[in-house]
This record gives C-alpha cells, sequence and structure tokens, in this order.
C-alpha cells in the first residue's frame, strides 16, 4: 500500500525565519535612521554586537546595505541611501 502525502513547498527553516525578520528589522531600522554603527544597531535590534557585526558584513556582501567609515566607526545605511557601494 503506497500513501500519497500532497505535495507542500518545503518550509524554511527557523533559523532562515529569523535571518529574513532580523535583516527586514535592520532595513527598517535604518531607514528610519541611516548612519548608525554597529553598537547602535545591535542595540536597537535587541543582539549581540559582535554577532550584528558579522551580519551587517553579510548584508553588505548581498548588496542589501552599505557602510562608511567615520574615524574608527563604520556607519550604516540601506544600499540606496547612501555610502559606498
Amino acid at each position: 500500500m503506497q500513501i500519497l502525502v500532497p505535495e507542500e513547498e518545503p518550509l524554511m527553516a527557523p533559523q532562515s525565519r529569523s535571518q529574513i525578520t532580523l535583516s527586514k528589522k535592520v532595513k527598517d531600522i535604518l531607514s528610519r535612521t541611516p548612519g548608525l554603527s554597529i553598537k547602535e544597531i545591535a542595540e536597537l535590534s535587541k543582539v549581540n554586537r559582535h554577532f550584528m557585526a558579522g551580519f551587517l558584513k553579510a548584508l553588505e556582501e548581498k548588496g542589501e546595505v552599505c557602510s562608511r567609515k567615520v574615524g574608527a566607526a563604520k556607519i550604516y545605511f540601506n544600499n540606496e541611501e547612501g555610502g559606498k557601494k
């Protein structure tokens, strides 16, 4: 006997969902207040600063955000709002 199961779209892994949510949250924060530091974005997102540094680097590599060096700090923008590409 063969049991047929209807095909469904594969579910996203919980980690992927949370990354998408955090990505949207970061972009929303930067659209309201462009030019924030890693520390400021991390505090507003309620995540660890070291984690946020890596997360922003990944978003920048994907072209979703961009950064500009100001002294020792990097400040971030949504890609369409300024900074370097």
